[in-house]
């Protein structure tokens, strides 16, 4: 999948990991609303606790990277605690036997730009966009 062009300097303070950046939808022509500064925090999930996320088509990005591919964020997500501190996203219904949701863009229905499994009842709970699936304003 081609990522988006990630900010080096995406989070405020190195101590909590929040996001700097508002996060916006990456697909070309919407400028959705995500999230917004400070209201998420950098995580990183292996493939083992991350979902799939199936590729998003080149074409869709407003801005697409350019073939070297930046696999610093590989494993790295904005991890949302509460549902209500997003702005603007969506929920796929979730995927039979997985208890996974995929999340989407509200306005234009992007996706999947993270996920939330509905079956982790844990501190790890939450709600994940992955960080090369937004973009940064």
């Amino acid at each position: 999948m081609p990522s988006l062009r990630v900010p080096n300097d995406v989070v405020a303070d190195s101590a909590d990991l929040a996001n700097k950046h508002t996060l916006r939808c990456p697909r070309r022509g919407c400028d959705s609303l995500i999230l917004r500064p400070g209201t998420a925090r950098l995580v990183n999930l292996d493939g083992a606790t991350s979902a799939d996320l199936t590729e998003i088509p080149a074409h869709l990005l407003q801005e697409p990277q350019t073939e070297s591919r930046d696999d610093s964020y590989r494993d790295g997500y904005w991890k949302v605690d509460n549902m209500m501190d997003f702005e603007n996203v969506g929920f796929l219904k979730t995927l039979e036997g997985s208890g996974i949701k995929y999340l989407s863009c509200a306005d234009c229905d992007l996706a999947p730009l993270g996920f939330h499994d509905t079956r982790d009842q844990g501190p790890s709970r939450g709600f994940f966009m992955a960080v090369q699936r937004v973009r940064y304003t």
